[in-house]
């Protein structure tokens, strides 16, 4: 009983490590939530492994342990689903749904008494998500969004300045104004971009023309 009660506990340290790890980058799946996933796996592994020796030991009875332990693979499946997220176009959440479901996975060999691969795959993913994180830095994909208010009405310019900063226009409208007695066009765009491009350079370059009243912009 000492060693079920082991690979419960173990099972929620590293998943909770695991966890501890997405709760600094701010991801909404953090410490508790992975926490609770590795404990809640190891337990259903457990429970599927070792809960029905009284009812095997019947005469005639036959049961796979492994059928409970399989439905944690695919019921998971759907609290990774809760953490990605579709906003205009934009998947976020990913990495996170990906990390609960290997982190079930390690509550599952843990709890089949699988020391040794449930701390390497815990190391792995760690040390995994670490490097490629560093390596990746500053060649990830971001999106922001920009709002410029201009005096101009000819705003072709604008259009063809985010091109040439290297940003991909995935979105671009514009409307019209009236502001103080005067024609006000609003400009509306989302960018694909990396994050080694300077998004305040490309403000700065955007206020050097004398039409443009003010300008907002933020990580989509």
């Amino acid at each position: 009983m000492w060693d079920l009660f082991l690979r419960i506990v173990l099972s929620g340290v590293l998943a909770g490590v695991i966890g501890l790890e997405r709760e600094f980058r701010s991801k909404d799946a953090g410490l508790k939530t992975h926490f609770l996933v590795g404990i809640g796996s190891a337990l259903i592994m457990i429970v599927s492994k070792y809960g029905f020796y009284d009812i095997i030991s019947l005469k005639g009875i036959a049961l796979d342990p492994s059928r409970i332990a399989a439905q944690v693979v695919s019921g998971i499946s759907f609290l990774g689903a809760g953490t990605i997220i579709v906003e205009k176009h934009f998947v976020r959440g990913l990495t996170t749904a990906a990390g609960i479901w290997t982190t079930a996975g390690i509550g599952i060999a843990l709890g089949s008494g699988l020391y040794a691969i449930g701390i390497f795959s815990t190391v792995l993913v760690l040390i995994g998500l670490e490097i490629l994180n560093r390596l990746f830095k500053n060649t990830a994909i971001v999106y922001s969004k920009i709002n410029i208010w201009t005096r101009s009405e000819e705003i072709a310019y604008i259009y063809e300045f985010m091109e040439e900063n290297k940003f991909t226009i995935t979105k671009f409208k514009f409307k019209k104004t009236h502001e103080n007695n005067s024609k006000i066009t609003l400009i509306q765009a989302t960018l694909k971009g990396i994050q080694k491009n300077n998004s305040q350079l490309l403000v700065d370059k955007l206020y050097e023309n004398k039409d443009i009243l003010k300008i907002e912009m933020e990580n989509a």
